[in-house]
């Protein structure tokens, strides 16, 4: 069953079990996913009376603690969507909606990498320490190096580092030959930095997995990093079986950023502007041919920028095509059969898919890797994924 926690992002410990009347959320891989919930006050102090609190207590106690619970002053408080006690979900509230005339407040929340877009490399006022050279490793241990100057711990010795520091699972680092140079001067945030390292030549693709920290139990996040594609498991759905809880399978194709070749922009201005170049590899298309403009105004070297247009050609030689379909939370589909829950299912989980009986679907596998999965109050989630 799903359970709701409100948590202090910052030191993990859990607030209050909470009980909100409606809402929604979905986990992104290499993007940041959101989510809203919607809270009855009239329905917390009606829960407080149901549990042997006077009614004058339980009113006062809801207008005392709830809007302090719920106050999105700093991205403090966390959401934390849990299948029984698996997390599954973790958003900072960032805004609160109040209607007086019902009692009810909406909070809208977004996962933890969204603090990597409002970080630099260095702290204020001390740009010196922005300077550094990523090398001698692999892509996946450069994104967690990026991941943890931007996410901490790093300001040994600062007053705010509490402030700074989000409770992330150690890394062991892996050896490579990765290398990026970081300069203070380029202003680049944590976000841009990570998603040069995940757009690159076999980078790795990136979820943030919260977790309950075995030591305290409190909040933390596993920065999940592939090699370069993450790995969570395989299961297998028959569409319109009747022991199968899949359904609603949907696909869209889109050619609109199909690219055959890539002009990269580097460094400089006019006849001393750096250039890079990325061009199609066999087997060729037989369509247009589709060239793009890549803007890496912080790179100099024609060797890195020739690198970034091939991943980036690489990356859109075809059109994508994504599919979506909707399974049960519980894993129990009506035939009784027990599939995965939604403890299981996460961006990185291989779905083998078998339509039947459909007209615009083939009656063959389709491979997928989940990149997004959503869900709301019911007992459906939501899979988003592109064939493999």
């Amino acid at each position: 069953m799903w359970k709701f926690w409100i948590c202090d992002s910052i030191t993990g410990v859990k607030l209050r079990e909470v009980f909100p009347e409606d809402g929604t959320w979905k986990t992104l891989m290499n993007g940041v996913g959101s989510g809203n919930h919607t809270f009855s006050m009239a329905d917390e102090v009606e829960r407080l009376v149901a549990n042997g609190m006077p009614r004058s207590a339980a009113t006062e106690e809801v207008r005392t603690v709830w809007p302090e619970l719920l106050d999105p002053d700093g991205w403090k408080p966390a959401l934390v969507v849990c299948w029984g006690d698996v997390p599954v979900y973790a958003g900072l509230l960032q805004r609160q909606v109040g209607a007086g005339a019902t009692n009810k407040v909406t909070v809208n929340h977004v996962e933890v990498r969204a603090l990597m877009d409002e970080r630099l490399m260095h702290p204020v006022g001390d740009p010196t320490r922005g300077n550094f050279v990523l090398f001698g490793v692999n892509a996946r241990t450069a994104a967690a190096q990026i991941i943890r100057k931007a996410l901490g711990p790093y300001l040994n010795g600062w007053d705010f580092r509490p402030r700074w520091d989000v409770r992330l699972t150690p890394y062991t680092p892996e050896p490579g030959t990765f290398e990026m140079p970081v300069k203070a001067f380029e202003v680049q945030n944590g976000e841009q930095l990570l998603t040069l390292i995940q757009d690159d030549e076999g980078g790795p693709d990136i979820h943030f997995r919260p977790r309950w920290r075995e030591s305290d139990q409190g909040l933390e996040w596993e920065d999940r990093r592939g090699s370069p594609r993450l790995s969570a498991g395989t299961h297998e759905f028959v569409i319109g079986a009747e022991e199968n809880g899949a359904s609603d399978v949907s696909f869209i194709t889109d050619a609109k950023n199909q690219a055959t070749g890539a002009h990269v922009v580097g460094k400089g201005t006019e006849e001393d502007m750096r250039r890079g170049w990325g061009t199609e590899q066999l087997p060729l298309g037989t369509g247009w041919l589709l060239d793009k403009v890549l803007s890496l105004k912080h790179i100099s070297d024609p060797l890195t920028l020739d690198s970034h247009g091939r991943a980036f050609v690489k990356a859109h030689k075809h059109a994508t095509r994504q599919f979506s379909m909707s399974v049960r939370a519980d894993g129990s589909p009506s035939g009784g059969l027990l599939g995965p829950t939604a403890a299981q299912i996460m961006p990185g989980t291989v779905m083998r898919v078998l339509p039947s009986n459909s007209l615009i679907l083939r009656d063959e596998w389709l491979d997928g890797y989940v990149i997004g999965v959503s869900g709301d109050m019911g007992m459906d989630l939501k899979l988003d994924f592109q064939e493999v």
